[in-house]
């Protein structure tokens, strides 16, 4: 009779979504997915949590037209497994945040820039969104509120824990429609 060996098998990283079917638009809700059907089959002290961070930090600023409400649920599931940036590490204790988009949206973002400008342009429209009607809002948050630092595009933008709603004051902005 001839012997049987069995071999022990490695944990097998997490594999990331398949971006290779999705655009900008696509692709957070590809992330989405696959934190979902993840999430089934594994417990919370597995390597699920440390890949999501991994995911959003590379991938973030590919994202368009992101499920914030989603993103703010799965933020918060794994949170225990986050660490900061070295980014966030020199962010300042309080922070003038600014966020621009389309008043029945706006409110629920969790993309926020220091920087008033990016923001207008936002308000604006961008990347092929039109704005019908474009909303400006600011807040004063502290660092402890933001989850993610990301200038990839030179935007200056903070990923917030969750969205500010009410906290937000609208600004008087009127558009340069010349866009």
């Amino acid at each position: 009779m001839k012997a049987v060996t069995v071999k022990k098998s490695k944990p097998v990283p997490v594999p990331g979504p398949n971006w290779t079917c999705c655009n900008s638009v696509g692709r957070p809700r590809a992330l989405i997915d696959w934190v979902i059907e993840h999430s089934r089959a594994r417990t919370p002290n597995d390597d699920l949590g440390p890949a999501f961070w991994k995911l959003v930090r590379e991938y973030w600023s590919t994202f368009d037209r992101v499920e914030h409400d989603m993103f703010g649920m799965a933020f918060a599931r794994f949170k225990p497994y986050w660490k900061p940036q070295p980014e966030w590490n020199g962010l300042p204790k309080r922070i003038t945040v600014w966020r621009g988009g389309d008043r029945y949206r706006v409110r629920k973002g969790l993309s926020w820039t220091m920087d008033r400008s990016v923001a207008e342009d936002f308000a604006r429209g961008h990347r092929f969104i039109f704005n019908k009607y474009p909303t400006l809002l600011t807040a004063e948050i502290d660092r402890t509120e933001v989850a993610l630092v990301d200038n990839t595009r030179e935007e200056r933008e903070l990923v917030l824990w969750s969205p500010l709603f009410q906290r937000a004051q609208r600004v008087p902005f009127t558009p340069d429609r010349t866009l």
